[in-house]
């Protein structure tokens, strides 16, 4: 059935372009070029109408006019049309197959995308040879066959054009190279986005047990309810949770030493990188030698510590434990940007009087935003992704990170509710995207700085 409806339509679609193809000839005999007589070339019968009763914009003979509708010239065309038609035939067979065959339905959009994308890559391909640019080529490309037909065939080349550049295009291991290239594409972005329109669909479900579909029969937006409310109705029962007082922790203790973080980190790079004085190499040493021992190792220690202090239950006592963590690697890193900034600044400004935090803060800083940047971001996200240090020190349950409130979802028993889980790192996933988006300049800026000295 999908075979000959297939070959209906490619029937249809020849028969139209073709029609086409004369109503354009007939309207450049009469002085008319342009995309507007093969658009209205597509309807069938009025283009020839329209031409035909249109006043000429340059003489022609009735003989001329005659000539284009010979049956030799018509089928001559329709032959054409019938070759890219069986070529398009062919492809479409194995995409026919895939479709047909009710194990491999889930392969047919991804096929169907790799030849798509294919196809306009080799059209542009063609018209960049012919001296055409920009975005019409690519609009062209998405008309599957008649792309090449219209930049083979109809338009003339704009500057000289090798042959053997054209028949490149359609060498065998072009297009088989293109067509892998686009498979890789597709596939990583298949691997990509699955998860992402799983967890979308899993926030909708209705149901608190795992989605066994990627889209659910009945969404809602109940579970987004729930997080932001506080209590929602779960298979009868009322549930409660604290989701928003987690995330208000979370964002100040983000905040905070996002900001501590920076001031601090930049303040010893640049002690580190300006100035000399006795114990500068051991002490760079030192910093070195911490980062080879992860963090976790003094959990028992921090937490005494914290027991000692009365910081348990503080979640803004994190933000000491996550400041002085980031200084070892961020140190390096910004030690080594500040060494590329010429040092005569610090000298001139010294010159005109400027003291040692007028220098930092209205010279050195400005200069270095893509590296504080780049340090900014990744301290920010450091709390959003730590489960292991708040479990430990924070006990109360309004106290709570996101991350150890989120993972109760589906790790406590009594309270499982996987929609919750998906819709809550949803929420959490808002202002880590915000701030990749408004600092993405400096992140890749930021990510190879530091690398060229120090």
């Amino acid at each position: 059935m999908i075979y000959s409806l297939t070959i209906i339509i490619l029937t249809v679609l020849a028969l139209l372009f073709t029609h086409a193809r004369l109503v354009a000839a007939l309207a450049e005999k009469q002085g008319y070029t342009g995309l507007k007589p093969y658009a209205i070339g597509l309807i069938p019968g009025f283009g020839l109408m329209y031409y035909l009763k249109a006043k000429t914009e340059k003489p022609v003979e009735k003989a001329e006019i005659v000539a284009l509708f010979k049956p030799s010239a018509i089928l001559k065309i329709l032959f054409v049309y019938a070759q890219l038609a069986l070529v398009l035939f062919i492809v479409l067979l194995p995409i026919l197959y895939i479709i047909n065959t009710d194990g491999n339905r889930y392969f047919f959009i991804p096929t169907i995308l790799v030849f798509f994308f294919t196809h306009q890559s080799l059209v542009v391909s063609v018209a960049e040879r012919k001296g055409y640019k920009g975005l019409v080529p690519g609009f062209m490309g998405l008309l599957p066959g008649f792309g090449f037909y219209y930049y083979l065939k109809m338009r003339k080349s704009l500057r000289n054009i090798n042959k053997d550049s054209l028949k490149f295009v359609f060498n065998p291991s072009n297009i088989t190279g293109t067509l892998v290239i686009y498979g890789e594409l597709i596939l990583l972005g298949i691997v990509v986005l699955i998860p992402i329109v799983y967890v979308i669909g899993a926030s909708l479900s209705p149901l608190s047990g795992i989605p066994s579909t990627i889209i659910p029969e009945n969404p809602t937006l109940d579970n987004f309810r729930f997080l932001l409310s506080g209590s929602g109705i779960y298979d009868g029962q009322e549930v409660t949770t604290n989701f928003t007082s987690w995330y208000w922790n979370t964002l100040q203790i983000a905040f905070f030493t996002m900001v501590f973080a920076v001031l601090f980190i930049t303040g010893t790079a640049y002690v580190f990188s300006r100035y000399k004085f006795k114990g500068k190499k051991a002490g760079l040493l030192m910093i070195l030698v911490l980062q080879m021992f992860p963090s976790f190792l003094g959990l028992i220690a921090l937490f005494t510590l914290f027991h000692t202090f009365g910081l348990l239950d503080q979640p803004l006592a994190l933000v000491v434990v996550y400041t002085a963590g980031a200084i070892p690697f961020n140190v390096w890193l910004i030690k080594g940007y500040l060494q590329s900034i010429p040092k005569e600044l610090d000298e001139s400004a010294k010159i005109d009087g400027a003291s040692k935090l007028t220098i930092f803060f209205k010279i050195i800083l400005p200069l270095s935003l893509p590296i504080i940047g780049f340090v900014a971001v990744t301290q920010f996200m450091a709390p959003w992704m730590d489960y292991i240090l708040p479990s430990f020190v924070i006990l109360s349950e309004e106290n709570w990170t996101l991350a150890v409130g989120i993972f109760a979802f589906i790790e406590d028993q009594t309270r499982i509710n996987y929609p919750a889980f998906a819709a809550s790192a949803l929420l959490v996933a808002i202002p880590i995207t915000i701030l990749y988006i408004a600092f993405q300049k400096y992140l890749i800026e930021g990510i190879t700085a530091g690398a060229n000295k120090g």
